[in-house]
């Protein structure tokens, strides 16, 4: 279909995430097709698929995607606006309503996260940790105590991250403190400000824990 090859689901209230069939019949399917999805931001639901076309779908969303204009690899919400990079690294931003347009935002990441309380978190093509006080208009903080992680996702009172070898990491939201490493192995881990980190692993079962998840 025009979204891509890949399938949405979605869990009442909870983080989007998608699961493996054996537990397709405890969610409910959403039309369309996304290689990565944000349910993060006020009001709205984004996400990309394979062709890195952007969609928005507001909440309660039933499949009623529009595209947006511009090209992002992946996304990430929170209540006021959306946030992006692009293929070549570029960051950018807009209202989370998708009005406007495009905003670049000096610096370049290769995964990006704006659903943590008060900062905005990523990570670049060397796995470097940034952070930026919202709101961010490029004045990146890079986080030199040794740390090097693949993604990254704020939540309400921890930014968590995973790294190449699978192995999960927080830290206080605002970065300070140091990396306290979690047990248990993800390849991609979800947070926001519900309260909850959400994750998958490499067979794609899925996971969460309730913050502060330890």
């Amino acid at each position: 279909n025009r979204h891509g090859s890949y399938t949405i689901v979605k869990k009442q209230g909870d983080t989007l995430v998608s699961p493996p069939p054996p537990v397709l019949n405890k969610w409910t399917k959403i039309p369309g097709g996304l290689k990565q999805v944000t349910a993060s931001g006020k009001g709205w639901v984004w996400g990309v698929n394979s062709a890195n076309q952007i969609y928005k779908c507001k909440k309660p969303c039933t499949g009623a995607w529009t595209q947006i204009p511009g090209g992002l690899k992946q996304v990430s919400a929170d209540d006021k606006e959306v946030w992006g990079v692009n293929n070549a690294g570029g960051i950018y931003k807009r209202p989370v309503d998708g009005s406007g347009g495009w905003t670049n935002i000096r610096g370049g990441l290769k995964h990006v996260s704006a659903s943590g309380n008060g900062w905005i978190w990523g990570v670049n093509s060397t796995d470097n940790i940034y952070k930026c006080k919202k709101p961010c208009t490029g004045a990146w903080t890079h986080l030199r105590d040794g740390g090097r992680l693949a993604m990254v996702s704020g939540g309400k009172t921890h930014v968590y991250g995973v790294a190449s070898n699978k192995t999960i990491w927080k830290r206080p939201i605002d970065g300070s403190g140091s990396w306290v490493k979690i047990p248990g192995g993800l390849k991609e881990v979800s947070a926001s400000n519900d309260g909850y980190v959400w994750g998958v692993n490499d067979p794609n079962d899925i996971w969460k824990c309730k913050e502060p998840c330890t």
